[in-house]
């Protein structure tokens, strides 16, 4: 560790030390394995999940039950309709994603900001989320360079954030940046920032 790059995972971590380093997904289930916790959620919940047993704790666990819901739709089953409501339930399988096919027609992607803003309004009609579908699709044309990056693919956004700052680089040299940074400690929330200082890794 004297070198300041990411130690190998030691259970005699505190969960402070473990929460200091980056950690991809794939090294954050193998640690669940060797800790005998579940694999199970998102990169997020997995970090604090091993952090607590490190700390001693418990794993966490849901303080509420899920209301119960009754007449739900059933999304892959359902034929549907422009008018039908969005509930918190809906999923993107193949009967939802062949109804915006044809009603938006060959050029309808289902993309990762377009499924977000349909779990993200329960109450609205899947005609809004085809009017919502046609604002972001536009929206990304006229600005493909500003098309969010969802906050967990830290990868991405880095490069983003090191081509921004670095125009007249390439994204190989952003790559070596990234591979360099991602072993150096981090904030407490996990994700590698973008710095000026990066780019020592280019004179290594």
């Amino acid at each position: 560790m004297s070198d300041g790059t990411r130690p190998a995972f030691n259970p005699g971590m505190t969960g402070d030390q473990f929460l200091g380093w980056y950690w991809e997904k794939e090294m954050l289930e193998t640690i669940c394995e060797t800790l005998q916790l579940s694999r199970a959620g998102s990169k997020a919940e997995l970090r604090h999940r091993i952090a607590a047993r490190l700390d001693g704790q418990s794993e966490e666990r849901p303080t509420t039950k899920p209301t119960q819901q009754t007449n739900r739709i059933n999304w892959s089953k359902a034929a549907l309709t422009g008018g039908e409501i969005i509930d918190d339930q809906i999923s993107f399988g193949p009967n939802v994603r062949g109804f915006f096919k044809a009603e938006i027609g060959k050029g309808f992607t289902c993309s990762g900001e377009f499924m977000a803003w349909v779990r993200a309004h329960p109450g609205y009609s899947l005609n809004d989320a085809i009017a919502a579908w046609y604002e972001i699709e536009a929206r990304n044309r006229a600005a493909p360079d500003q098309k969010p990056i969802a906050k967990h693919n830290n990868y991405l956004r880095y490069l983003r954030a090191f081509k921004a700052a670095n125009p007249e680089l390439t994204q190989d040299d952003g790559k070596r940046c990234w591979k360099a940074k991602k072993l150096r400690p981090t904030g407490p929330d996990g994700y590698v920032q973008y710095g000026d200082g990066d780019l020592a890794a280019l004179d290594d």
